[in-house]
């Protein structure tokens, strides 16, 4: 596991840049990216420093859209509990509902349960949920999503969750392959979560220009072959920012979820909401 030190050093203290690569876009995107927050809503206060906890997420995401209002904020799944907990799960839908992620793809985790809450939450924000290599029962979600001339996929591996709900998840790789090869003269930024090697994935699908790892907790930031990797870091103690400029150079800072960042109301109106229903059941 990449420790804080590694992130504090490699991320917070310098802005990690990559040669431009392909496509061609008017204007900077910036790109608010977090994975594997397990559905924990306030910060431990364990570790040091301690970090995480959606509370104050949500705070940074929400100064980061005053700032820049066409901030793209990404969530690549692992937002449930990590084991069945539907009280929990369903106080971080409703902290969703409020923040609105403008691209979400769902994790191993949003399926170990039964599909109540994430279908209800799909339904509600069809546009906003892309599963390009699978389907979920007949639900209507996006393949892909399309900002100017870059396209974000999604490829979610079968065998992490193969023991789970076999009969409602579909897999076929092939609409994966028939939106790369549509999309692939574009820049296209692929959120993978797979336990293969990344690699051995980009190898496959050489023209993808970045990949945004959801399934390791690490922090990677490197470049293979013409494809930037970056990854979410742990349990969702800092939010990545990524910045694409219009020469398609990027830069990447980390934005730690720490306590100097202030929880945000809204927000934990739903967290005491399912503190107070936990405390009388």
């Amino acid at each position: 596991m990449i420790s804080k030190v590694f992130f504090l050093t490699t991320f917070l203290l310098l802005s990690i840049c990559f040669k431009p690569i392909y496509g061609k876009h008017t204007t900077p995107l910036e790109i608010l990216f977090i994975a594997n927050t397990n559905a924990l809503l306030e910060n431990c206060h364990c570790g040091n420093p301690s970090l995480g906890g959606l509370a104050r997420i949500v705070t940074i995401v929400e100064k980061e859209r005053q700032k820049n209002p066409d901030v793209v904020f990404i969530d690549g799944g692992n937002f449930f509990n990590s084991y069945p907990f539907f009280e929990l799960n369903k106080t971080v839908l409703d902290i969703y509902s409020y923040i609105k992620p403008d691209l979400l793809v769902p994790g191993e985790n949003e399926f170990i349960d039964e599909l109540t809450l994430i279908t209800q939450f799909i339904e509600n924000n069809p546009k906003n949920i892309v599963c390009t290599n699978y389907k979920i029962g007949n639900l209507d979600v996006s393949v892909y999503r399309k900002y100017s001339d870059i396209v974000f996929l999604s490829f979610l591996d079968k065998t992490i969750i193969q023991s789970y709900n076999n009969d409602t998840i579909i897999f076929d790789n092939n609409r994966f392959k028939a939106q790369y090869e549509k999309f692939k003269n574009l820049y296209l930024i692929v959120l993978y979560r797979g336990y293969d090697s990344i690699k051995k994935f980009i190898n496959m699908y050489p023209e993808i220009n970045m990949i945004l790892s959801t399934h390791a907790q690490a922090g990677v930031v490197e470049k293979y072959s013409n494809t930037n990797i970056i990854g979410s870091g742990n349990d969702g103690e800092y939010v990545i920012k990524i910045t694409l400029d219009t020469d398609k150079k990027v830069s990447v800072k980390l934005l730690p979820v720490n306590l100097d960042i202030e929880q945000n109301k809204h927000v934990m109106k739903y967290v005491n909401h399912f503190k107070e229903v936990e405390r009388i059941k």
